[in-house]
């Protein structure tokens, strides 16, 4: 499973789950793990850039 099927997936459960204030820290821990994971999707393509542009 790749970075963008995680992140579909947590952006499904965060679809199913009422927002109330008893879910309000399960949310944002799954906010904070969409952000992690397109921090390392961003990171993955600039490294990929790089190795390019390192060996022309």
């Amino acid at each position: 499973m790749g970075i963008p099927e995680k992140i579909k997936a947590i952006q499904d459960e965060m679809a199913r789950t009422q927002i109330n204030k008893a879910t309000e820290h399960h949310l944002g821990l799954l906010k904070a793990k969409i952000a992690k994971l397109k921090r390392e999707q961003e990171d993955n393509a600039a490294k990929k850039i790089w190795d390019e542009i390192r060996w022309v």
